[in-house]
């Protein structure tokens, strides 16, 4: 028989919060390390697969140290149909509308998310419609407008696949939600790692791998594997288990402000008084979140 799974801690709405602006802290760091990727030579769907291989090796052997049993059954069923089909495909949707539409349009429909979430938990009455919850929503959507801005123009399969993106991830949020009610979060997320390596690496073989060429490239793409993949996505996954998808979804928008300030510390982006604001705004509403009642999330059947 499997060793019996650690016992999760009680569920703290802090904790979750802080693992959560930890997981979108790292994500939102990727996108400078990528730039130096995709400087190099390496292909989008190159560093894909290298990100999420390089997160199952270190997830897995973390995971067979501490003697955590994989997944099984049906939760398994679910893991691997989202990361293999989930969030591969996700992940090509995003990159590869960035080549075809603005880099803030794209994270403004990438980042309608949490709303699908929100919307889908309260129909479905998963999470209770909580005046906390919805004000929040509203606080980090004004923030994130303010903070990536809309860019108009771009080829409107930019735009498609900028919203399947956004649908692609809500859908993943929801479905993590709910394994992570019977599934440890470190087994989870490298079933979820697995699968998307998997299917990533069978795409790159038919493309052709595109290798980063120098030892800057190379270094960027661990980084992002090692570092940005590995912490963002476990720190994502307890988080999620401790605050339920709404709370999860409306945190993560901290990760374009992230990105935002990293671009212009590392890259000498621009960054303006607008977008500053609209990042005070999203740390409101994380703030606000941090306010309610734990009991608002529905426990486990």
């Amino acid at each position: 028989m499997p060793p019996n799974p650690p016992a999760s801690p009680r569920p703290s709405l802090v904790r979750g919060i802080l693992l959560i602006l930890t997981s979108s802290t790292a994500l939102g760091a990727m996108s400078i390390f990528a730039h130096f990727a995709a400087a190099d030579g390496a292909g989008v769907v190159t560093v894909l697969f290298l990100r999420y291989l390089l997160a199952t090796l270190v997830l897995g052997s973390l995971g067979l140290y501490q003697g955590i049993p994989w997944p099984q059954g049906r939760p398994l069923g679910w893991l691997i149909l989202l990361g293999g089909l989930g969030m591969a495909s996700q992940s090509l949707c995003f990159f590869t509308a960035l080549t075809l539409a603005p880099a803030g349009l794209v994270a403004l429909l990438l980042y309608l998310f949490p709303s699908l979430v929100t919307a889908a938990s309260l129909i479905a009455q998963w999470e209770r419609p909580t005046p906390t919850k919805l004000v929040a929503l509203a606080l980090a959507t004004g923030g994130l407008g303010l903070t990536v801005g809309f860019t108009p123009g771009g080829n409107p399969w930019g735009i498609v696949l900028g919203l399947m993106a956004a649908v692609i991830y809500a859908a993943n949020v929801l479905g993590i939600d709910k394994v992570l009610r019977s599934t440890h979060p470190l087994g989870a997320c490298t079933v979820m790692m697995a699968s998307a390596a998997f299917a990533l690496g069978i795409l790159m073989a038919f493309q052709g791998p595109q290798w980063p060429s120098t030892p800057v490239g190379w270094g960027a793409v661990g980084i992002i594997g090692l570092g940005c993949t590995t912490l963002g996505f476990l720190a994502f996954f307890w988080g999620v288990q401790q605050v339920g998808a709404i709370t999860a979804a409306l945190v993560a928008t901290w990760e374009p402000v992230v990105t935002l300030i990293l671009g212009a510390i590392v890259l000498g982006q621009p960054c303006n008084l607008s977008q500053l604001g609209g990042g005070a705004l999203i740390l409101g509403a994380v703030a606000l979140l941090s306010r309610q009642n734990p009991d608002d999330r529905p426990q486990a059947s």
